[in-house]
């Protein structure tokens, strides 16, 4: 991907897409490729080159800032928001497109010469859209683990066709990712309601599926069996599991069912 990025950039592009199955280091991808950078533009100018981190998540850009800074060390960081009154004068910046949705405005169009769009899916959304079409960087990085949107907007119209590929199937097949084993559990409390009489009318009804005592034992049970086939098959004593939930209090019961911790906005810190 880095070799794919570095040879478009040879031969003149001024933007590229990179789709990587999720798992397999997009946001490396993009610190080497921005060190590259750097040091050719250092070298020409004398001058460090201002890069621009963009994600929808916040909790995306803390991960993203803790890799430049591994991968980056000597390169200044800084996250900004609408509260500042200065432009950033960091080597690295990392914003949302909330910010910059509401905020683009307040930069000169070529204020960065680098800028990294995560989740690059994401920039046919209309608000997101205008603060890509505002930025005029010499190179535009767009990373995605998910390329094709729902409404058959194609993003390739703005980054081009990927310069490098490597989908979900082919990384396990390569082994870079673990391989995935689904199981589907038939769902008896739940039928059971139904064939006796309930019909649910609004959202908060369906909710009480999920409280259904039997269901969450079943699926503990089925849980537990899935760790215990695990164990005798890969010879482990502990097999680390996270179980996605219909809402908090679930999540709570659960938790509580199979001896775990519930992890979700309602604690106060983490556990």
């Amino acid at each position: 991907a880095f070799n794919a990025l570095w040879t478009a950039r040879r031969d003149g592009a001024d933007r590229g897409l990179i789709h990587l199955a999720t798992g397999l280091s997009k946001t490396s991808v993009a610190v080497v490729d921005y060190a590259a950078f750097r040091q050719e533009q250092i070298e020409q100018t004398g001058q460090e080159p201002k890069a621009l981190f963009v994600v929808h998540q916040n909790n995306i850009l803390e991960q993203a800032g803790e890799r430049f800074a591994e991968l980056l060390p000597d390169a200044s960081r800084s996250f900004y928001s609408n509260r500042q009154i200065n432009l950033p004068e960091s080597g690295v910046t990392f914003a949302s497109f909330q910010t910059l949705s509401n905020g683009a405005h307040l930069f000169p169009h070529n204020y960065f010469d680098y800028i990294i769009y995560d989740e690059a899916h994401h920039i046919e959304a209309k608000t997101y859209k205008k603060v890509v079409e505002y930025f005029k960087p010499q190179f535009q990085l767009g990373l995605t683990a998910t390329p094709e949107r729902m409404d058959e907007k194609d993003i390739t119209d703005h980054f081009g066709k990927a310069l490098y590929t490597k989908t979900l199937p082919e990384a396990i097949a390569e082994k870079h990712l673990a391989i995935v084993n689904y199981n589907i559990i038939f769902d008896d409390a739940v039928k059971e309601a139904m064939q006796n009489g309930f019909e649910p009318s609004s959202l908060a009804e369906i909710q009480r599926l999920f409280e259904i005592q039997p269901r969450n034992e079943v699926i503990v049970e089925k849980i537990h069996d899935a760790q215990e086939l695990i164990r005798q098959e890969q010879k482990v004593d502990h097999v680390k599991t996270i179980i996605f939930c219909a809402d908090l209090e679930h999540a709570d019961a659960v938790a509580d069912m199979m001896s775990g911790a519930s992890y979700h906005s309602g604690k106060e810190k983490r556990q």
